[in-house]
């Protein structure tokens, strides 16, 4: 006797098996991501009253730093070896949003700097910009 009832076919059957699966999965995902803490915001600093931007190629720079505000935008020439003298912690503030952190006194080789164009913020006082190499 012949079977009368139409079979699915194979391919079709595993074709809605894995599309059952991943939406299953995807409100489990979705679930999971609905239930984590949001990330905490890092802090902003607004830019120090008065300050003001600087370009310079001059072998010694010295700029105010404080630590609730952001000194003006600090333009070096690309490709050009530098460090700066701080008075202890300072922050370096790219402006695609990159942060870097030195700590109090402590060298920190940034590597290549994503830009030349950066803020600053750090402990209070000043600091000296010099290039190491041109």
């Amino acid at each position: 006797m012949q079977d009368n009832a139409k079979r699915v076919p194979l391919p079709m059957f595993f074709a809605v098996l894995v599309i059952t699966a991943l939406l299953i999965a995807g409100g489990v995902v979705y679930r999971d991501y609905q239930s984590r803490p949001a990330a905490p915001r890092t802090q902003q600093y607004p830019p120090c009253p008065g300050a003001k931007d600087i370009a310079t190629t001059a072998k010694e720079t010295v700029v105010e730093v404080k630590a609730h505000c952001l000194t003006g935008r600090i333009l070096l020439p690309v490709g050009h070896d530098f460090a700066i003298d701080a008075p202890g912690e300072l922050e370096y503030f790219f402006w695609n949003g990159q942060r870097f952190l030195v700590q109090d006194k402590k060298t920190r080789w940034l590597g290549q700097v994503p830009y030349s164009t950066f803020r600053l913020r750090g402990k209070s006082g000043q600091a000296t910009i010099f290039f190491t190499k041109q």
